[in-house]
């Protein structure tokens, strides 16, 4: 059955997110032919056309992402809080198969999302895109273990969207409880999730980094010099679980308010 849910759900987000990608793609091919054809016939205007293409693409991709999590969280939202939960929730599934069917689906299409803004990039601004990755992977290669270092880096970023995701989730269930309060109950709860993780962080997390301190503020000496401490896997490795400890928190709590607690009035 969470094969069907995740199924339906991307069918719902497609319809959404396609056309959204598409759109950015587009667009930035229009921004690209139109400033070349300015250029072409204006060159003393080539600096004017490069900083407005620049702002173009800033406002695309600051866009899509707003739109891609803003999309994620309304369909959790209408779905399983809203008044859609009374039929979401007759069908014979689990809140935890709800819950992963919107986590998955929701990963999928973001990670699609970040898809689409690289080629927004890629298309408008070509060189710089592609020079900014050749200098980053000439500079793994010279790093040792730069190749680990930065498959951490994207597992770290993988967990933390997750986390934030969850978050989210768990906060708008919470402010279920509030009744016609929900919206202003869901912000409160995010604000106390972001100040629990905060103080874990610091009366946990601090100890452990402390003795660091110094290898801690030459990470960029490392890079430049070519070899990374092991405190630098260390501080990846112990952030990366910090998070998905959070999410997985975050995940029961959801799966317990709407098995045990459910209030969609």
């Amino acid at each position: 059955m969470l094969g069907k849910l995740i199924k339906y759900e991307s069918r719902a987000c497609g319809r959404i997110f396609v056309p959204m990608w598409a759109v950015s793609v587009g667009t930035s091919l229009l921004v690209l032919v139109v400033g070349s054809i300015i250029k072409a016939f204006a060159p003393g205007a080539g600096g004017t056309v490069d900083a407005i293409i620049d702002m173009i693409s800033a406002f695309l991709v600051i866009g899509l992402v707003l739109l891609g999590v803003v999309t994620v969280v309304v369909r959790f939202y209408q779905n399983l809080i809203s008044d859609e939960g009374y039929l979401s929730f007759t069908l014979p599934v689990t809140a935890a198969q709800h819950i992963v069917a919107k986590l998955l689906t929701g990963l999928l299409f973001l990670a699609g999302t970040a898809l689409a803004v690289f080629l927004s990039q890629l298309i408008t601004n070509f060189d710089g895109t592609t020079g900014v990755l050749n200098g980053l992977f000439s500079q793994l290669g010279r790093v040792q273990d730069g190749w680990l270092f930065f498959s951490l880096v994207l597992l770290f970023l993988l967990v933390a969207v997750v986390d934030t995701i969850c978050k989210l989730y768990a906060s708008m269930v919470a402010g279920s409880q509030f009744g016609r309060h929900r919206i202003v109950g869901s912000v409160v709860s995010y604000y106390l999730a972001g100040v629990m993780e905060s103080i874990v962080m610091l009366v946990i997390g601090l100890p452990v980094f402390l003795p660091w301190i110094n290898d801690l503020a030459q990470v960029n000496s490392q890079l430049a010099e070519g070899v990374l401490r092991p405190f630098t896997f260390l501080m990846l490795g112990v952030l990366t679980l910090f998070m998905a400890l959070f999410s997985a928190t975050y995940f029961f709590v959801s799966r317990w308010l709407l098995t045990k607690r459910l209030n969609l009035q």
